[in-house]
């Protein structure tokens, strides 16, 4: 009877591991199945109960940092409390262990909270004030460390030698190739008429504009010389020009005086600039805040121009408004029949000398009759 008993219980716990373990290998399939060919559901699924547990994984790993100091101070505390005891009549402290846990967490939070606020308030802005001095005074450093190379290269005229030799094996090897490989390669593909050489006399998507002029004559069967000579007529009339917020940038690029960045700011004046013959010359100044010198720019640069309705660009250095941006280009498409205005944003040589804010409108104009 005993052992009828034990071998039902055996074979039940055996029934409930095989049930157990089919379950197990039918998750297990489904987990599978959906990741290699539904891709998604699962991932979904992990991905918001990852964000449901994030804040419990941030307490875990930051009371696991802060264990350390919570026991430090508790033995602090039981020390002293110890100390204490000694002086008073022996009686049973009641609810000691969570007192003394209570009394170090406190402590410990009030630590890492002090130490956050002197973290926010001295040493950060003693070190992004150390930052924008260093920033500020880069030119006078790399002065100081190109006259200190200078003197010691004269004081050392041996090392001056080699480094002069090594240069110059970099050079002739350099040259040797531009002038072996290269330029015959070039040679040999411009007589074929497969590369024809632009100088567009623009920067920014002012080439851009005579980009997308050779790709639509390209698409028209236009041979490859026959384009290049076309781009050529055109560039003198790509329309490019910009509007600056601040002449900080280009005072701190040395391409204008301190004291004219400095009145510029004062008087709140907003330069434009434009191309003309290849050079980037300042045209006209604005006043005012920039939303109404960008509308009161474009619609002066449209004005009476009669224009080649293709393409037009907005291009902007950054830090103009989304809002602003649909504005403009709703006052572009209103001034002047243009199929597409593309709105961009500036490469790092015009962001990097003109500054934040600086933004252009540039087109192409029909040849004057």
């Amino acid at each position: 009877m005993i052992c009828t008993e034990g071998g039902g219980d055996m074979k039940g716990k055996g029934y409930w591991r095989w049930g157990l373990t089919a379950f197990l290998t039918v998750c297990a399939i489904l987990v599978f199945y959906d990741a290699f060919y539904q891709g998604g559901t699962l991932q979904q699924i992990l991905g918001k109960l990852a964000q449901v547990l994030a804040p419990v994984f941030y307490g875990l790993a930051m009371a696991y940092l802060l264990t350390p100091l919570v026991k430090w101070f508790e033995r602090g505390i039981l020390w002293c409390v110890s100390k204490l005891r000694k002086q008073l009549p022996d009686k049973p402290l009641k609810h000691g262990k969570g007192l003394l846990r209570a009394g170090a967490i406190l402590l410990t939070w009030a630590v890492v909270l002090a130490l956050t606020y002197w973290l926010m308030s001295v040493l950060i802005p003693q070190l992004v004030e150390s930052v924008t001095m260093l920033i500020n005074n880069a030119r006078y450093y790399y002065t100081k460390v190109y006259r200190w190379t200078d003197n010691w290269l004269k004081e050392n005229p041996e090392i001056g030698s080699w480094a002069n030799d090594v240069l110059s094996e970099y050079y002739n090897n350099g040259l040797k190739n531009l002038t072996d490989t290269i330029l015959p390669k070039a040679q040999e593909l411009a007589e074929q008429g497969r590369v024809c050489v632009v100088d567009s006399r623009q920067l920014s998507t002012g080439g851009g504009l005579l980009a997308l002029q050779g790709a639509k004559l390209r698409d028209d069967g236009m041979a490859a010389p026959d384009i290049a000579a076309e781009l050529r007529r055109l560039a003198p009339l790509s329309d490019t020009s910009f509007v600056l917020d601040t002449l900080e940038y280009m005072w701190k690029g040395g391409r204008c005086s301190g004291v004219t960045a400095l009145g510029a700011n004062m008087l709140k004046l907003k330069p434009s600039l434009e191309i003309r013959d290849g050079k980037l010359v300042v045209c006209k100044k604005y006043r005012g805040a920039m939303e109404k010198v960008y509308r009161q720019y474009i619609t002066e640069r449209l004005a009476d121009k009669t224009v080649v309705a293709d393409h037009a660009f907005i291009t902007h250095s950054g830090e103009v408004a989304e809002g602003t941006l649909q504005e403009l280009t709703k006052l572009v498409r209103e001034l002047a029949p243009f199929q597409e205005v593309f709105v961009t944003q500036a490469g790092c040589t015009v962001s990097s000398h003109c500054g934040p804010g600086t933004l252009g409108v540039l087109f192409l104009r029909q040849p004057e009759q």
